[in-house]
């Protein structure tokens, strides 16, 4: 939008799919995760979640909020409008909960009402289009709510004349011109559509009249004589100013999404900020404001001046108003496999989430940082040892830059579980379609699903996904009961880390037993992977879903470390040297990873970094003092990412560079690297 404002002389801009076409839709990735962070909630909300339903309200909202205020800013003779959605049902009365019951707020999440209200459009085309000869009411209902609920912008129903007779469609436009019950007046009308501006004949097939034709009818009932476009006050001779910003927090500048901003002075007013921390205030009394921004504990406070017909700077970089570090509370641990561990806990401030673990009380191991600020933190170890003793703490960070850490907590991995089995009923199985479901006891869980195979595109489909423990080998196969009325082409596609399989199977044959489909396909941990059956086929007898069999085949033993060896001393307060060995007969070693600390495991003077399949090396970049000790600790990681405890070095002792005269003034036992020769 604004590429055209900036650039380009143009009268406005105007909007018309401005809004979902769905009330299922708005799954986007980015919104669902700003949704979670908000409300502190994980997962998919539910579409007919009444707290979602007004998260993608103000969505589009958002949008309109912004296009409008920086429209303001760079060009504020420039229009902002739309044709908007209206259709059936419409509203009853010229109120705002009337219009809640319509389309345009419930299903559709446009909420145009409050945008004519609030000022953010200049004026409103909503798309009303009936035939009047059957849906009569709606159209004057919705005439009526136009002419009555304009506020301070203009209206211009858009009439649906393309679904109606000449005469009738003539008459639409007069009835715009019409007072509503109330005396409230339109702006003007508006016509769908020059291409097809009336009905001939109406049905399945319609045949739409000429525009000679229906021109000829317009001037003469309709438009005679000329008439001047109205005038928008508002900006040819604007009274009221404008507010608008961006929101930002440190350290980097990132946009505040959600952070609270409210105005004070001639009016009061406060909204949240949209995902890219941006607010507007518009149509405001002149005169002086102050504005204060608050946001996971920090704050920004501007005062600024409005006058009219222009729009206040109104961007705040917030800055830490919080002493404290953020309180953690509620630590748990569930979940628990032979490869993975859920850990949930809440911070009193909103906080980033991150686990550091480790077999050893020393947390080698760390999940990588989520620097969301949250209240309620969930993190999912994955990639561990099966039946393995951890030791774990938390790690929060709120805005202010301050840290809290969780005590230490242990826990226990299950063991290895090398099959996962999925039965159509269970929750790690998706059907979609319309599915026949038979209670014969021969079904793997005393049920199955059919239906009949299609030559054209599938009517069904049943998606097969468990949570895989870990990355490696697995070996698919299928169990169904067999039958002479069962298709000999179902479509059986395995997803794994390679691409996709088909497999066609016989479901004539293999009645009641494990079916292989898949031999040591590889799949990454998690529900990345999946097998999917779906109705199309050559063969257009039932297909059957029943249940999938994953077996992993992959190196279940962690690696182990023999050795690590280090100089016992050294003159360096910058560098160790150290050496290792390790060895895996199963998937082999995929790399190694070193630290440096102040005791056997710890990785607090040099954190733990891959090197490769490097047996030695270098650790630079250390500060290291004289006549302390540390220690290198050197962990494997296998080819199926599972990884050894770490063992350390006996020690390395820095000593003390002297020379050989100032060396007999030391203490008996003290180390030291002497500068010249020792004599008697």
């Amino acid at each position: 939008c604004m590429d055209l404002v900036t650039h380009f002389d143009i009268d406005g801009i105007h909007f018309d799919y401005i809004r979902f076409t769905g009330p299922t839709q708005g799954y986007n990735p980015t919104s669902i995760a700003r949704y979670n962070a908000r409300y502190g909630t994980t997962g998919q909300p539910s579409a007919g979640d009444e707290r979602f339903k007004q998260w993608r309200r103000d969505q589009v909202t958002a949008v309109v909020r912004k296009v409008y205020a920086k429209v303001q800013a760079v060009k504020p003779w420039v229009k902002v409008s739309g044709s908007f959605v209206g259709g059936a049902p419409s509203p009853t009365a010229s109120t705002r909960a009337a219009f809640k019951n319509c389309r345009a707020y419930y299903e559709v999440y446009s909420d145009w009402d409050s945008w004519i209200q609030e000022g953010i459009v200049d004026f409103a085309a909503p798309m009303t289009y009936f035939d009047i000869t059957t849906r009569y009411t709606d159209y004057v209902n919705w005439l009526n709510f136009q002419k009555d609920r304009k506020g301070n912008r203009h209206m211009v129903p858009d009439a649906g004349t393309y679904l109606n007779y000449l005469s009738d469609a003539i008459d639409m436009l007069l009835m715009t011109r019409q007072p509503s019950p109330a005396g409230n007046y339109n702006h003007g009308w508006g016509a769908y559509s020059y291409q097809s501006p009336y009905s001939v004949t109406k049905g399945s097939s319609p045949v739409y009249g000429s525009w000679s034709s229906w021109s000829a009818q317009l001037l003469a009932q309709v438009t005679p004589t000329w008439a001047d476009i109205p005038q928008m006050p508002w900006k040819t001779a604007p009274t009221k100013g404008h507010i608008g910003g961006t929101v930002t927090y440190p350290p980097d500048g990132a946009w505040a999404d959600g952070a609270g901003v409210e105005i004070t002075g001639p009016e009061n007013r406060s909204m949240l900020c949209d995902g890219t921390g941006f607010y507007a205030f518009i149509d405001l009394t002149p005169g002086v404001y102050v504005i204060r921004a608050n946001y996971a504990g920090l704050e920004a406070v501007k005062t600024v001046t409005v006058t009219a017909g222009a729009i206040a700077d109104g961007d705040l970089a917030l800055t830490h108003n919080d002493p404290t570090p953020p309180i953690i509370t509620n630590l748990q641990v569930s979940d628990v496999t032979d490869g993975t561990a859920r850990i949930t806990w809440n911070t009193d401030d909103p906080a980033t989430s991150q686990v550091q673990y480790d077999f050893v009380p020393y947390y080698g191991q760390a999940s990588e940082e989520d620097t969301n600020l949250l209240t309620s933190h969930v993190v999912t170890l994955q990639g561990l040892t099966p039946s393995t003793s951890y030791h774990f703490r938390v790690k929060s960070t709120n805005a202010a830059g301050l840290t809290s850490y969780s005590p230490d907590q242990p826990f226990t991995t299950q063991p290895l579980a090398g099959t996962i089995i999925v039965d159509e009923l269970d929750s790690d199985c998706t059907l979609s379609g319309s599915w026949n479901t038979t209670t014969s006891t021969s079904g793997w869980n005393g049920s199955y699903k059919y239906k009949t195979a299609v030559s054209g595109d599938p009517t069904v489909t049943a998606v097969w996904a468990p949570p895989l423990p870990r990355t490696g080998p697995y070996d698919v196969s299928i169990y169904y009961r067999a039958g002479t009325n069962r298709t000999t082409d179902a479509h059986f596609t395995i997803n794994h880390v390679g691409g996709s399989v088909l497999v066609h199977v016989d479901q004539t044959q293999h009645d009641l037993q494990w079916w292989p489909i898949g031999t040591g396909l590889q799949f990454n941990a998690g529900r990345s992977g999946n097998v999917t059956l779906d109705n199309q086929s050559t063969d257009l007898r039932n297909v059957i879903a029943d249940a999938v069999k994953f077996e992993y085949k992959g190196d279940t033993t962690a690696p182990a470390m023999e050795s690590v060896n280090d100089e016992r001393y050294t003159a360096s307060t910058t560098t160790l040297q150290a050496s290792w060995s390790g060895s895996d007969t199963e998937s082999g070693i995929a790399k190694y990873r070193y630290a440096v600390g102040t005791a056997p495991g710890m990785a607090d003077v040099s954190a733990w970094t891959d090197t490769g399949l490097a047996t030695s090396a270098a650790i630079s970049g250390l500060a290291l003092e004289v006549g302390r000790t540390y220690y290198v600790s050197v962990r494997a990681v296998n080819g199926a990412g599972l990884t050894s405890a770490p063992i350390s070095s006996a020690g390395v002792t820095v000593a003390r560079t002297v020379s050989t005269a100032a060396a007999r003034q030391l203490a008996n036992g003290e180390p030291v690297y002497l500068t010249g020769v020792v004599t008697a």
